[in-house]
């Protein structure tokens, strides 16, 4: 069994890897805004990306030579750290925020808005926030002062593109503040947490976090909690004995709400949602005399309560199969249960192996040896290794050269990890017209075949689908990687004919991958369950560039379950690598 459960670093500070870096990212863009030198901008962004990508809690290294050893972490570094874990704050930032009018700081939030170009729209322009700036960009007011009209276009078209996304957490990120609040709340005895709205249906951005919580104590309100929040760095905007909306110091916005041990399956139902889904069954209950809130579901006749103490309970009163919390977005999930026929979905137990993964021989932080072990302790029977090709430069992409090189160094690993099948592949670039980036003498060498567009070549439709599909002919091929190239809240998809793609995948027995990196979880999850009923296979993957983000894999899997997809349509759900290979 593979285990993916979520693995996150928390102190009694509700201080984590990710909001050590955080804080750090932000120190860098504020300091930028306030004209510091470049040197200590870029300092503080390099040591944001490795604390980001460190396996060790960085708690655990304050005050040890391992800090320091850490690349882009020197003494002064090290010491804010140490303020930061101990704080749960960073007084230098702190400092810059006060000083600092939020306008300015929300403005560098908005696509290809830099620090520089804020500073300029801020003081040039006076544009003093991000509605302002939305409202001069669509009147035209801002071009018509001076204002680059190619740069308006690029970031008009950005904004766009990636919609609200820009505007919402990551599921990772909604994952890590909902539960880091948890841990702390732990402190609290006496409740029973569930965590419902969009996080729990496992969308790919979150607006805000749901909680219900079920006292384990009679006649226990919210009080115990609103003291533990209190606590904290946070604000309270509201609270009361069965509701508290709080928002925490890094302005994630969580609502709790009392539950009962009679009405807890309702309040969860309820509060996961999705609206269109709850509005389905609500008007189910009603063809049965039945009434449904996130009180429990009530005889219309004489108003008592028939179910409620768990969903399992609601559904079967309703005549349905249980409904897993990713499919309740009414796409067909209610009728599917009316009729018995929901899919089993897959799960993080169904997971052999993963087909993508990065190490330094290209972009990746971690070696062959340190991300194969890692793969062995999550339980995997096989690792691929698909460090970049040739062109992708920028990622420090492998020439022939280097690739036969590399392929004795994997040769090497695989004598150390018996139990591990460890496969050379490469993630290759797909060129103009669906050239790929090596040719078939070189791709004949490799294991396994991954293929994606890393640069946008045209804006041309037809063109880029054009260059994907004739690149699913070629029969070393095997995964079609982060089709749309989507990155959430920074880029929008690159405008690939998926229809035409998955009849050419299909057509030609090729996977398409569901990339687990949390800001692609390409496909998206609409795409997952068109694939699935168009009988494409589907090849699940971290995208992991060092060994902390295998477990993007679990991510991965919440995207596929979203998309209907079950155990039969992963094709790294086999645990036999030759017939993986097939």
């Amino acid at each position: 069994m593979v285990n993916l459960l979520y693995r996150r670093v928390v102190s009694t500070k509700n201080v984590n890897n990710g909001v050590v870096a955080d804080i750090f990212s932000e120190l860098a863009d504020l300091l930028e805004l306030k004209g510091e030198q470049p040197f200590k901008v870029v300092a503080y962004r390099r040591a944001a990306n490795n604390i980001r990508r460190l396996d060790t809690p960085v708690e655990e290294l304050v005050g040890t030579a391992q800090l320091l050893e850490v690349p882009g972490i020197g003494e002064a570094i090290a010491e804010k750290i140490r303020e930061i874990v101990e704080t749960g704050k960073l007084s230098l930032l702190e400092g810059l925020r006060s000083e600092l009018d939020p306008g300015l700081k929300e403005l560098v939030t908005i696509p290809r808005i830099g620090p520089k170009t804020a500073l300029l729209l801020y003081n040039k322009y006076g544009i003093r926030n991000r509605r302002q700036f939305e409202q001069a960009l669509a009147d035209g007011t801002l071009v018509s002062k001076g204002f680059s009209a190619v740069l308006a276009k690029s970031i008009q078209t950005a904004l766009s593109q990636i919609g609200e996304s820009s505007k919402r957490m990551l599921l990772i990120e909604a994952t890590d503040a909902a539960y880091t609040l948890l841990d702390s709340l732990q402190q609290a005895n006496g409740y029973d947490f569930r965590v419902c709205g969009s996080l729990r249906r496992a969308k790919d951005t979150v607006g805000d976090v749901d909680i219900v919580a079920l006292p384990t104590v009679p006649e226990r309100k919210l009080q115990p909690l609103a003291l533990e929040l209190e606590k904290m760095n946070g604000s309270f905007l509201a609270k009361g004995e069965s509701k508290i909306s709080w928002l925490t110091p890094h302005g994630v916005h969580v609502d709790i709400r009392l539950a009962n041990k009679e009405n807890i399956g309702a309040m969860a139902l309820y509060f996961t949602g999705s609206k269109e889904h709850n509005v389905k069954l609500r008007t189910l209950a009603m063809k049965k005399g039945l009434k449904l809130n996130e009180y429990g579901l009530f005889r219309d006749s004489d108003g008592d309560l028939v179910a409620g103490a768990s969903e399992e309970e609601i559904y079967r009163t309703l005549g349905l199969q249980y409904i897993e919390p990713e499919l309740r977005e009414d796409t067909g999930e209610i009728e599917q249960a009316e009729s018995g026929k929901l899919p089993t979905l897959v799960d993080d137990g169904s997971i052999q192996g993963d087909l993508h993964a990065h190490s330094t021989w290209s972009d990746g932080s971690s070696t062959l040896e340190e991300m194969a072990t890692a793969a062995e302790k999550l339980g995997y029977k096989y690792l691929v290794f698909t460090d970049h090709s040739k062109s992708e430069s920028v990622a420090h992409g492998m020439t022939e050269a280097v690739l036969r090189r590399q392929a004795t160094a994997i040769e090497k690993v695989r004598s150390k990890h018996p139990k591990l099948e460890i496969l050379h592949g490469s993630e290759v670039d797909i060129l103009r017209g669906g050239k790929l980036d090596y040719d078939d003498a070189t791709l004949a060498t490799l294991d396994f075949v991954v293929a994606s567009l890393h640069r946008k070549f045209s804006s041309d439709t037809n063109l880029l689908t054009e260059a994907v599909v004739n690149a699913l002919e070629n029969r070393y091929l095997k995964v079609l990687a982060h089709p749309t190239g989507r990155l959430l809240g920074r880029r929008g998809e690159n405008g690939i004919d998926l229809d035409k793609v998955l009849v050419a995948a299909r057509r030609n027995g090729k996977a398409v991958e569901v990339n687990g990196q949390p800001r692609r979880m390409d496909l998206p999850w609409m795409w997952v369950k068109r694939a699935v009923e168009e009988g494409v296979k589907l090849a699940l993957d971290s995208d992991a560039h060092t060994t902390g983000e295998l477990l993007n894999m679990q991510f991965a899997v919440k995207n596929a379950r979203k998309g209907w997809a079950g155990a039969k349509d992963v094709m790294n759900s086999v645990p036999n690598v030759a017939k993986l290979l097939r």
